[in-house]
């Protein structure tokens, strides 16, 4: 191969490099072993990665981009170390109203000294959503555990994720001692053993599931049952 073609390939490989960077919408920043701004490429107009100011030749640890200058040093000074990438969080006020970041930085080893690639993103709709949810799963948990009927949850792995007051005064068996638990562990406040009851028709319609209840009825996906239980109210059973 000769010089010329060498020559051609690298330039396509930077014409595509270049072209990768431009259509990533994150910021990115090369720092210099002292964590000074040597190049940077800003994310898309409507983020608001950095506040308005400058970057080339500023360090990555002056106040100016908003961030707690500590988390910067302490992440890279690791990758300094280990030679692996690592990942933090920070918030920003951006005209009062605080923004989340996640950056990641990198090690680039060039000949003459140390230097560090630097991708931040702008993670506050994903973490607004987070907080969101959240609430929402606190309020519906408060809404479960003041039912006054009693009531469980499992989620798609039959695990008990919600189990209210009502049930734990039917059963004896407090939140935390059941709440993650799988392996049919939900039947045993009731039964004394472990069996596929009526929650598990939801899963898989079984004629034996079926056979243990004194009738079945199915009105659309809603399953209503009656049959004695011997393991609730302290041993002396009811007929739910």
């Amino acid at each position: 191969m000769g010089s010329e073609d060498l020559i051609d390939i690298l330039l396509k490989e930077r014409d595509l490099l270049q072209a990768l960077i431009n259509a990533n919408p994150d910021l990115l920043i090369w720092l210099d072993d002292d964590g000074n701004i040597i190049e940077y490429k800003s994310g898309v107009p409507d983020e608001q990665y950095v506040q308005n100011k400058e970057l080339l030749g500023k360090s990555i640890f002056d106040e100016f981009i908003g961030v707690e200058t500590q988390k910067f040093k302490d992440a890279i000074e690791n990758v300094r170390k280990t030679g692996l990438p690592a990942t933090i969080e920070y918030s920003v006020m951006l005209e009062g109203v605080e923004n989340f970041f996640e950056a990641r930085i990198t090690p680039i080893k060039p000949i003459l000294n140390e230097r560090f690639f630097v991708i931040i993103r702008n993670v506050t709709f994903a973490k607004r959503e987070q907080k969101f949810q959240k609430q929402l799963n606190k309020i519906l948990e408060d809404i479960i555990d003041f039912l006054p009927d009693a009531t469980f949850v499992v989620n798609k792995e039959r695990r008990v994720i919600a189990w209210n007051r009502a049930i734990e005064a039917m059963t004896g068996v407090k939140k935390e001692d059941i709440i993650g638990k799988g392996d049919y562990a939900y039947s045993i406040p009731f039964y004394g053993e472990r069996r596929p009851i009526l929650i598990d028709l939801l899963f898989e319609e079984k004629p034996e599931i079926e056979k243990r209840y004194d009738f079945v009825k199915k009105i659309g996906d809603i399953f209503f049952v009656e049959t004695f239980v011997p393991g609730v109210y302290n041993g002396k059973g009811g007929y739910l």
